[in-house]
């Protein structure tokens, strides 16, 4: 087993760093080239939206390939290190910042009549301040402890949290279908099904998960005694992000469920013989 500081030298964190800084606003610009010669029935913020929701599939796989190659690499769930993990975690730190700005430009050309770039700035900012916050509080916030706090202990439990990303190639399908005015199809009917169960197991679910994998590891009977055997910092943590995993389960319930018509529930059900 590597240490941790024999993981990487700063110059491999700033090189993977800026390969990733490179890779996605590459990705959404030849992607949304690609829009633009075959769907050329669709604006210019269609072409946006859809790129940007595509390029977080790409992300969305990345990182659930590299948390389920860890998952099967890794034996002890504390001390064991998988070099894959910080590689992604440099990497993939780039993402947040072109999701920002990638999410900005959609909005922007969506409001082209509003030409005050500071007011424009502002009605983005308040129109997606849950998603900004998320995406800043990672790099500032989440990143620190990755790399630095948690000491290379845990790349278990950093691999289940890659996890969470299982959801976002639904919520990406799901939205692009709003964006093409399809929320009655039968494709998104599944997509939100999809998409509430996947997000239920990969993001509520797995912080019991964790808890009860800590336990099993560490021989506790029952899993009350988990939050009492583990500094509070981890526990403020789980709580936190339980609390904003809930908030999300929320708005996208409110979201998919809006367009679910109970005709069209009802029709595909039957179509597939769950209701006779």
């Amino acid at each position: 087993m590597a240490s941790y500081d024999s993981q990487l030298d700063l110059g491999c964190k700033l090189s993977l760093l800026l390969v990733g800084c490179v890779y996605f606003p590459t990705l959404y610009f030849v992607v949304e080239l690609l829009l633009k010669h075959s769907c050329q029935q669709l604006d210019e913020e269609q072409h946006r939206k859809i790129s940007l929701r595509i390029v977080s599939c790409f992300q969305a796989v990345m990182a659930c390939t590299v948390g389920i190659i860890t998952l099967s690499t890794l034996k002890d769930i504390i001390h064991d290190r998988f070099w894959l993990i910080e590689y992604y975690c440099w990497f993939g730190l780039a993402y947040f910042f072109y999701d920002i700005w990638a999410m900005y430009r959609s909005y922007r050309s969506g409001h082209k009549h509003i030409q005050d770039e500071k007011l424009l700035l502002q009605m983005f900012l308040r129109s997606k301040t849950s998603v900004v916050v998320h995406h800043i509080a990672i790099p500032l916030i989440g990143f620190p402890i990755v790399v630095c706090i948690r000491r290379g202990l845990g790349d278990y439990f950093l691999a289940l949290f890659f996890l969470f990303e299982l959801s976002t190639p639904f919520l990406s399908i799901v939205s692009i279908l709003r964006i093409l005015k399809m929320q009655t199809s039968k494709l998104y009917i599944v997509s939100g099904m999809l998409l509430l169960v996947t997000f239920f197991w990969c993001r509520i679910m797995m912080i019991p998960i964790m808890y009860w994998s800590y336990a099993r590891y560490k021989n506790i009977i029952w899993l009350w005694q988990v939050p009492l055997s583990i500094p509070m910092k981890c526990n403020i943590g789980c709580i936190t992000i339980f609390l904003l995993q809930s908030f999300w389960l929320n708005q996208i319930l409110k979201t998919v469920m809006s367009n679910f018509s109970i005709k069209s529930v009802n029709g595909f059900l039957i179509g597939r013989g769950i209701l006779r």
